[in-house]
């Protein structure tokens, strides 16, 4: 990697680290009024559930971002973390942070458990 795309690399992932700070500055307020209405309920759950979700993605986007930072700084950047073998720089292009290969993460896909859907809430 020449100093000039590394230069780069480092400008974009912090620009997404400003961008995620942004985001989360400007997210809405967790706290939720109560109502009686039955359906309000279930729209501010709803709406609750989702917040949370997009924090815990904005988390670990911040977390997997400054772990390609300090991969960078040790020179490992672009190297897969399974098989050793370079990350495609068309990977590393839509996915900066990337740790693992195309291949690699989809047998790591493949083995991962499916999520568990919402638990139904009985009324």
């Amino acid at each position: 990697m020449s100093e000039h795309e590394r230069q780069q690399l480092l400008a974009a992932l912090q620009q997404k680290l400003t961008d995620l700070a942004g985001d989360a500055a400007g997210k809405e307020s967790l706290a939720q009024e109560r109502s009686c209405d039955p359906l309000d309920e279930a729209q501010a759950e709803l709406n609750l559930n989702l917040a949370v979700r997009r924090l815990s993605l904005d988390w670990e986007t911040r977390r997997a971002i400054l772990a390609a930072l300090e991969r960078i700084r040790s020179g490992d950047y672009g190297t897969c973390e399974s098989c050793g073998d370079p990350i495609h720089p068309k990977r590393l292009e839509a996915v900066p942070w990337a740790t693992l290969c195309v291949a690699c993460q989809a047998v790591a896909e493949s083995q991962q458990p499916p999520e568990d859907p919402e638990p139904e809430t009985i009324q």
